[in-house]
């Protein structure tokens, strides 16, 4: 017997059909986020998020994540 996971859109509270969506992660200075979205949830967020992405500089993970000395 295998077992099924089924996941849960943390926004609108409906399963997620397979293939259908997944986890979507995110950070913001030195917080990280997980939520579980649908397709169109995802694009909803990036639609959202977009003036600010167009507008950023891609930095590597490990300039990222190290912390900044102090001044």
């Amino acid at each position: 017997m295998s077992a099924r996971i089924v996941l849960t859109d943390d926004i609108t509270g409906k399963d997620i059909p397979a293939g259908k969506g997944g986890p979507v992660t995110f950070s913001i200075q030195y917080d990280f986020y997980r939520l579980d979205l649908t397709k169109e949830g995802e694009q909803a967020l990036r639609e959202l998020l977009a003036p600010y992405i167009e507008r950023s500089q891609v930095i590597p993970y490990a300039e990222a994540i190290a912390q900044p000395e102090a001044v």
